[in-house]
């Protein structure tokens, strides 16, 4: 890693003996004559060291290297100075804008040595701020993941308490009406309010759910024709924003589930989201279906008894 260094000073000759010294080194040297000047290289440039002079018009080191801290804050910040600046420098040192100061004049092997230590330090923090952003990334997928497996296990304990509610309903046959409501509600809160549909095929009212509450209404003239379209040909069917899932036990058409609101590449995974639900309808269809059908298949049965 190739280091900048900003060296900054209003005398001319010292950024001249400075380029002479830095033309052995490995460092690449950017230099300003004003922390005007300087502040806009900040500004434009990304530097690992800023060393300024204390003394300077305008603006002095200390100032400059304060404004430093804001635009480069990992860049180390080093003064040179003269001895009786040292009270002013060392204020600067204890309110963090200054890392080290170098006394004028200076020894260039020390500069120089000082400046390694200055660009290892820098790339210490480099990889530190690395690390606390990776750091920040784990913390925050971890985060994600405990809040969807919070939002999984609520779900999931939803489901249960559903699926135990929509059993009991079954068990103590509640009515049909009733059930089928209650499952195409159960299914409409699954699906975060979309319009759920039933049509029995051996019935002559329609259960209706909207936006998970409202209960009754019309189908309209498409999700009519969806709605036959599936009876027909006895398959899943996705058409115009609307999925239609035949209802069948034992090879028998009991009717037709219809959800609104749906793009063709959801169908097949909502079909298969909601297959404990469906399995209730058609469960509760089916016994309708066979409730209803008993005392004719008793009678039949009384006279094929008449006969023989």
């Amino acid at each position: 890693m190739k280091h900048k260094i900003l060296f900054v000073d209003d005398e001319k000759n010292v950024l001249l003996s400075i380029k002479r010294i830095f033309r052995t080194t490995d460092f690449e040297l950017l230099t300003a004559d004003s922390g005007k000047d300087a502040i806009t290289i900040l500004k434009e440039t990304n530097v690992s060291i800023i060393i300024s002079d204390m003394k300077m018009p305008e603006m002095t080191g200390s100032e400059l290297l304060k404004e430093a801290m804001k635009i480069r804050p990992d860049a180390i910040r080093i003064i040179l100075s003269g001895h009786s600046e040292a009270e002013n420098i060392m204020d600067a040192i204890n309110e963090g804008s200054i890392w080290r100061f170098i006394s004028k004049p200076w020894h260039n092997n020390e500069l120089i040595m000082t400046l390694r230590n200055a660009s290892e330090l820098y790339e210490r923090k480099i990889e530190k701020n690395k690390l606390i952003i990776a750091l920040k990334e784990k913390t925050d997928q971890l985060n994600s993941m405990n809040k969807l497996l919070e939002q999984k296990v609520k779900q999931k304990t939803w489901l249960l308490n559903e699926r135990s509610q929509l059993l009991t309903m079954l068990v103590e046959d509640q009515g049909i009406e009733v059930t089928l409501w209650r499952v195409c509600s159960s299914i409409s809160k699954f699906l975060s309010g979309k319009p759920v549909f039933i049509i029995p095929s051996f019935l002559e009212h329609i259960y209706t759910v909207m936006e998970g509450d409202a209960r009754g209404g019309k189908l309209s003239p498409s999700m009519l024709e969806l709605g036959s379209t599936v009876l027909k040909d006895g398959k899943t069917t996705v058409r115009e924003g609307s999925l239609g899932i035949l209802l069948r036990k034992n090879n028998t058409k009991l009717g037709v589930l219809l959800i609104r609101s749906i793009s063709d590449e959801d169908g097949p995974k909502i079909e298969k989201s909601i297959s404990s639900f469906i399995s209730f309808l058609e469960i509760a269809l089916f016994q309708y279906k066979l409730s209803k059908n008993t005392p004719e298949l008793i009678e039949n049965i009384d006279k094929l008894m008449g006969y023989v």
